[in-house]
């Protein structure tokens, strides 16, 4: 909020400054300074834009897909259970007709027969596919809310400079190629798992190779349309920017390399999992560039860039571009931190770092015991008790573990996390029996070793009057 609020302070400042200065040249150089003034406005929502968007639109793509493989397992499905269904009522009703002496009424029966199951195996095709109706209902409401989610996250983060917004264009179509591509390929392993009718098979395939080869042309002609948006926009800046002061050009080409780094690392943030070592690479020398545009900056260039006139709306507006940067190089550690093998080269000591999951430590505590262990969830568990045919408890419930131990991860700097595993060895100790024997009136009378018991305590209590 303080940021926006900065903005919008030395916004008005410069605004009234442009006013007031009259000559063609500065009329110029204040449109230069105000494009760059959008696109850093601008950055805000560009970042949370491909920081959600492809979140909100691969779960979209998801429960499409989702959807699509309940259709191929429903009808798979779907047959097997009403096969199963029909054969045991078959069986069922037939072995009602095998105990019919009468031919005849046999005879009668097996119609009967028939009709009876004609009309289950119609019924039970109904059920099944009001069930699959009810799945798709869940499915088509779970996907329209997510496809709400991503109009209000586009309506919400509004992008005024052109530029960002022919830039935001290029990276939200290749976002939507990657993950209509990754889908594509998980279509085509559910046909060929779940589609057994060679012909249906036959089609499926085709029309995703069609729709494939359509989309991608698609995406390409949209992808060089917004890329040739951009440059021209871009070009259009760098005029304004030359015909500029030599002072002023150079402040005016230090907050556009700010920008320019800013918009690079912005669009590289999508990394996880699968990402490869050379969109990894590409994102780390982005926020490198990005450190470097913004050490670059200072109270002069942003008063020469911006016609600020004291240090303090300079100092206020150089304040803004340094948490701007912070934000965004935050949110790429974050998700480098998703990518495979993932390193801070220069951040991190990783000789000391002493991070271990609560199972490494467990197998470093237990060492060669490790094997005679087991992991559990409850130490409180007990083995069920054992009772004989009247009710009557004959082996007593027990602790099934002993010896337990828990163990917690550590961070990188050796502290516990709340990571937390249960080890413990099973308790082998004999459980309590209970033995009793009827006697002659069908009570039962305890046995001679718990009488026994029973009196040894009594006599070490003694009597009591």
């Amino acid at each position: 909020m303080r940021l926006i609020e900065n903005f919008d302070n030395w916004n008005r400042l410069y605004e009234s400054k442009m006013t007031s200065m009259a000559s063609k040249d500065l009329i110029v150089e204040a449109s230069a300074g105000e494009e760059l003034m959008k696109m850093f406005k601008s950055m805000a929502s560009l970042t949370k834009l491909t920081t959600s968007y492809g979140k909100l639109a691969d779960k979209k793509k998801s429960l499409e897909a989702d959807k699509k493989v309940y259709g191929f397992t429903f009808s798979l499905k779907k047959e097997e259970g009403i096969d199963a269904a029909m054969d045991k009522q078959k069986e069922k009703i037939n072995k009602k007709i095998e105990a019919i002496d009468d031919p005849a009424q046999r005879k009668e029966a097996r119609i009967t027969r028939d009709a009876k199951l004609e009309e289950i195996k119609t019924k039970l095709a109904k059920q099944a596919d009001q069930q699959k109706e009810d799945k798709d209902r869940g499915f088509d409401r779970d996907i329209a809310d997510t496809n709400d989610a991503i109009t209000k996250l586009i309506a919400n983060n509004k992008i005024e400079s052109p530029i960002i917004s022919a830039k935001w264009d290029t990276q939200k179509l290749a976002i939507d190629r990657k993950i209509e591509d990754k889908y594509i390929a998980a279509e085509r392993e559910a046909i060929e798992k779940y589609v057994e009718d060679p012909e249906r098979k036959s089609r499926l395939e085709k029309a995703i190779k069609e729709r494939a080869i359509k989309d991608k042309a698609e995406t390409e002609e949209q992808l060089e349309a917004a890329k040739a948006r951009a440059k021209k926009e871009q070009a259009e800046l760098e005029e304004k920017i030359a015909n500029a002061d030599e002072d002023t050009k150079e402040a005016l080409e230090k907050i556009k390399a700010f920008n320019t780094a800013y918009t690079e690392l912005a669009g590289k943030l999508d990394l996880d999992e699968t990402s490869g070592e050379e969109e990894v690479n590409a994102a780390k020398e982005a926020s490198s560039n990005l450190d470097a545009a913004l050490d670059a900056l200072g109270v002069k260039v942003m008063k020469k860039a911006f016609g600020y006139e004291n240090d303090a709306d300079a100092e206020s507006a150089l304040s803004d571009f340094t948490e701007r940067e912070s934000q965004l190089q935050s949110e790429y550690k974050a998700n480098k931190a998703l990518t495979k093998g993932s390193k801070e080269d220069d951040e991190l000591n990783l000789d000391n770092d002493q991070t271990k999951s609560a199972e490494e430590v467990a197998k470093e505590a237990l060492g060669d015991q490790f094997d005679s262990y087991t992991k559990i969830d409850d130490p409180d568990e007990e083995t069920p008790a054992q009772t004989d045919d009247e009710g009557n408890v004959t082996v007593r419930a027990k602790k099934k573990w002993k010896d337990v131990k828990t163990y917690k991860g550590k961070d990188a700097d050796g502290n516990d996390t709340d990571e937390t595993v249960m080890y413990a060895l099973p308790n082998d100790t004999e459980p309590q029996t209970d033995s009793y024997s009827p006697n002659v009136s069908g009570a039962y009378q305890v046995s001679e070793s718990i009488a026994t018991r029973f009196k040894r305590a009594i006599d070490q209590r003694g009597p009591r009057f």
